[in-house]
């Protein structure tokens, strides 16, 4: 089931280039695209235009932290999910670097079948973060943490 990437059902958070509302430019670390369904399978396609370094991604799937190495220009499919039978998931799909790479998400494609579910409700509670790059996420991929303080902070609440 292919699911347009402009769909309300999704939750996005960060700095967007939404010009393309199908196709979403995730520019800074700790950007992110979060989405609940009813399904055993989740594959998302997104192309790379790396600047420098390796570049990576990352997810959290059903409270489980993962990350996916991408390719350097081009496209790559992300199997986010694959699971035998159908059950209810829910997936926070984060870019984890900073500027090094511009990150345009393609496609996402859930089982047949799968149910789109409505998205988590947004917090009452808000965080703002001042700081340096460091704060804003400059360190997402850092060797003890796989995403920024802010954002760490942030989805805690």
């Amino acid at each position: 089931m292919k699911v347009l990437l402009n769909d309300k059902k999704l939750n996005y958070c960060g700095r967007i280039d939404d010009r393309d509302p199908e196709r979403p430019v995730f520019i800074y670390p700790a950007t992110s695209m979060e989405f609940s369904f009813y399904g055993r399978r989740a594959v998302l396609r997104v192309s790379n235009r790396r600047i420098c370094w390796k570049n990576f991604v990352g997810a959290i799937v059903d409270g489980v932290q993962k990350k996916w190495e991408i390719s350097e220009n081009g496209s790559t499919e992300i199997e986010l999910l694959c699971e035998e039978t159908d059950r209810k998931h829910q997936i926070l799909f984060f870019k984890r670097m900073d500027c090094c790479h511009e990150l345009t998400l393609e496609a996402l494609e859930l089982s047949e079948g799968a149910v789109l579910l409505d998205p988590p409700g947004i917090p009452e509670r808000r965080i703002e973060v001042y700081g340096d790059s460091v704060s804003a996420g400059s360190v997402v991929c850092g060797c003890c943490m796989y995403t920024a303080w802010a954002f760490g902070t942030g989805s805690g609440i």
